[in-house]
């Protein structure tokens, strides 16, 4: 009886982890490079375990003052959907809820991956969609972080699951100054105390060659 149990409890315990390894979905967020004052491009990508669909997926993408999600001309996020998945009604929205983006009152975007006709599954490794990040011109130098919370997915049957995020960074580089602005100005420093040391040297021989004359001249 022990036994018997014992393999019972095994065999469930093997079911109980599969069914739990099967479940796992994520949004993973990658990172990229740019200078301060440059606009930058980041992809999110699902990954789905082989036997979980998703037919539809939203999460949050926060970030840093430094390193914000672009708003576009309409006040909304500077996001598109990825057409090749087919979920025309994917949409964006900046949180807080009627915050300023302009103003620098938002900390994070809104993404809802869905379609009103049809429940397809998404294919894992596909891109959700891209948001354009802003770094500010007053970014130093550093590592600013693209998290990725509150994430949960619908599967064609219904329901939500909670998905798992992958975090993405944006790394500013800060604003280089072009090697020649620097050269130059060296340069005319250079240049300008080259040319009053010739002036003063050119005042010097003249005032020698007078005196060489006054002296013949007595």
């Amino acid at each position: 009886m022990t036994n018997r149990y014992f393999t019972l409890v095994t065999a469930a315990s093997v079911v109980l982890n599969i069914q739990v390894a099967a479940a796992v979905v994520s949004v993973e967020v990658g990172s990229t490079t740019g200078t301060a004052g440059q606009m930058v491009e980041l992809a999110a990508v699902l990954t789905a375990d082989a036997h979980e669909s998703v037919a539809g997926i939203e999460n949050d993408l926060r970030f840093d003052p430094g390193a914000p999600i672009a708003a576009g001309a309409d006040g909304r996020p500077d996001c598109s959907p990825n057409p090749a998945i087919r979920k025309g009604a994917t949409a964006f929205s900046f949180r807080p809820i009627g915050c300023d983006p302009r103003a620098e009152q938002c900390t994070s975007v809104h993404a809802l991956v869905v379609a009103v006709d049809n429940v397809d599954p998404i294919p894992s490794g596909a891109i959700l969609y891209r948001c354009r990040v802003a770094i500010s011109d007053r970014a130093r130098p550093g590592g600013y972080p693209i998290g990725v919370t509150n994430a949960l997915y619908t599967p064609p049957t219904g329901g939500d699951r909670t998905a798992q995020g992958s975090d993405g960074v944006v790394t500013a580089l800060g604003t280089n100054m072009p090697s020649s602005a620097g050269s130059g100005g060296a340069g005319c420093q250079i240049g300008a105390g080259g040319s009053r040391a010739s002036l003063w040297l050119a005042f010097g021989l003249l005032a020698c060659r007078r005196w060489r004359r006054w002296r013949g001249a007595r």
